[in-house]
C-alpha cells in the first residue's frame, strides 16, 4: 500500500515538473536572443561589442532590439549578437542600418531559427528592411527549426550568410520566397538552399550562392529577378535543382554555373 501511493505520488511531481516547460513550448509571444528573452514586460535590448545582449538601460530612443508581440515583429537596429535567435513562426524581422550575428572566428551555432509552427500559405519567417544582416554560423543561417509547411520570406535586406555545414537557408516542410529588393549573398562550405514546395525569387530581388539551389518541387525566376550560382569561385554539382521544373520567365537573369549541371529538373519541364 505504501509503495503504491509513493508510486502515485511521484507521478503527480513528475507531471507537475512538466508543466513549465510546456507552457515554455507554446509560448509566441516572446522571443529568445543572446539568453535573454523580451515579451511585452521588457521589448528593449541593447547588444555589446562581444556580443552579449541585455535588456538594463535599454529603451524607446536607446535600443539594438525590439520585439513587439502585439505585430510579432522584431526591429533589429545595429544589433551585434554572438548566439543564435528563435522566434515564433509568423515573426517579422526587420532590419535597420547594420546587424550581425557571429563572425569569422566565433560562429553561431544556427543564425535564426523558428520555435513554432504555421500553417499552409502563411509565412514562417518575413525578412524585411532597408538595413542589413550578416550571419556567421556552423550549421544553418536561416532555418523553419519548427518544421512547419510555412514559406520563408525575404522581401527587403542585404543579407550575406557564411556558414560551415548544413543549409544556409533551409526549410524542411515549406517554400523559400525572395522577392522586392531582397539581396541575398550566400558561402556555404556544404548543403544547399533548401526547401521542399515551390522556390521563387522575382521582382528585383537578387540572390548569389556558391552552393545549390534546390526544391523537392519547383523553382521559379521571374520579374527582374537576378540569380547567380557557382560564379563566386566554388562550384557546385548542380547548380539550380527544381524536382518538378524550373521557370525563368520575364526579363529574369541566371548565370548557372556547375561542376555537372546548370539546371537540373527530374520530373518536370524547364521553361526559358
Amino acid at each position: 500500500m505504501k509503495r503504491c501511493v509513493f508510486s502515485i505520488l511521484l507521478s503527480l511531481v513528475l507531471c507537475l515538473s512538466l508543466l513549465p516547460g510546456v507552457a515554455l513550448a507554446a509560448d509566441e509571444s516572446s522571443v529568445n536572443v543572446g539568453g535573454v528573452t523580451l515579451n511585452a514586460e521588457h521589448p528593449y535590448a541593447k547588444t555589446q561589442e562581444d556580443g552579449t545582449v541585455s535588456t538594463e538601460s535599454a529603451n524607446e530612443n536607446d535600443y539594438n532590439i525590439h520585439w513587439n508581440a502585439d505585430t510579432a515583429t522584431l526591429s533589429l537596429n545595429g544589433a551585434n549578437v554572438a548566439s543564435t535567435l528563435s522566434v515564433p513562426g509568423g515573426t517579422t524581422i526587420e532590419l535597420f542600418n547594420d546587424n550581425q550575428f557571429g563572425d569569422v572566428e566565433h560562429t553561431v551555432a544556427v543564425g535564426i531559427t523558428t520555435t513554432t509552427q504555421v500553417q499552409d500559405g502563411a509565412a514562417a519567417l518575413h525578412v524585411t528592411g532597408d538595413g542589413s544582416l550578416t550571419i556567421y554560423s556552423f550549421n544553418e543561417g536561416i532555418s523553419d527549426g519548427a518544421g512547419s509547411t510555412g514559406t520563408l520570406v525575404f522581401s527587403g535586406g542585404a543579407i550575406e550568410i557564411t556558414n560551415m555545414q548544413s543549409a544556409p537557408i533551409y526549410t524542411r516542410s515549406g517554400g523559400i520566397t525572395v522577392h522586392g529588393k531582397a539581396d541575398i549573398k550566400v558561402h556555404s562550405g556544404n548543403s544547399w538552399i533548401s526547401c521542399k514546395t515551390a522556390m521563387l525569387v522575382d521582382e528585383d530581388a537578387k540572390v548569389t550562392s556558391n552552393v545549390v539551389l534546390s526544391s523537392s518541387d519547383t523553382i521559379t525566376i521571374q520579374g527582374n529577378a537576378e540569380v547567380n550560382v557557382g560564379t563566386m569561385g566554388d562550384v557546385p554539382a548542380f547548380a539550380i535543382s527544381g524536382s518538378h521544373g524550373i521557370s525563368i520567365l520575364d526579363n529574369a537573369r541566371v548565370t548557372a554555373m556547375a561542376e555537372s549541371t546548370g539546371l537540373n529538373a527530374f520530373y518536370g519541364p524547364i521553361t526559358i
